[in-house]
């Protein structure tokens, strides 16, 4: 669905106080306020890898390689957002992005195919700012923890 500025702006203000991304559980609240969540990508096949566990991504099949991607889980149009996602780790681990077009990559793509970062197993952490035209929502910040395993190691 289209909004226009001024109700994309009202929206945000709604909004505010409820936004996050949570990878680390199954769990939305209850309110539908869960405006982005971010999946984990496998890089070969740019699809969301396949787990057990939702926090937990094992990255055996790609020697540890991975990407994390936003959707919206109310179906709204954010293509005049762009958003800025940091991801922090273990051993200080540390990357942020500014995604300027849709999809919103943790570690960039190009037309949809997903670049890829290397993960140590560990936990890590991963949040991130939405901006409208040239104001950033500073209350509006998304998190969320997710465990990196790897079975072949």
């Amino acid at each position: 669905m289209k909004l226009s500025t001024i109700t994309k702006f009202a929206l945000l203000l709604l909004l505010g106080s409820f936004l996050v991304i949570t990878p680390s559980t199954e769990s939305v609240d209850a309110q539908g306020s869960l405006l982005l969540e971010f999946l984990p990508i496998n890089p070969d096949t740019n699809l969301e890898y396949e787990r057990d566990n939702y926090s937990i991504v094992d990255t055996a099949a790609t020697n540890g390689r991975i990407n994390f991607v936003g959707q919206s889980l109310l179906g709204l149009d954010l293509s005049d957002y762009r958003a800025t996602i940091t991801v922090t780790g273990p051993n200080g681990f540390y990357s942020q992005r500014t995604e300027r077009f849709l999809p919103f990559a943790a570690f960039g793509d190009r037309n949809g195919n997903y670049f890829s970062r290397v993960l140590e197993p560990g936990t890590y952490n991963l949040t991130a700012f939405l901006c409208f035209e040239d104001v950033c929502y500073d209350d509006l910040i998304s998190y969320g923890t997710f465990t990196v395993i790897n079975s072949s190691q």
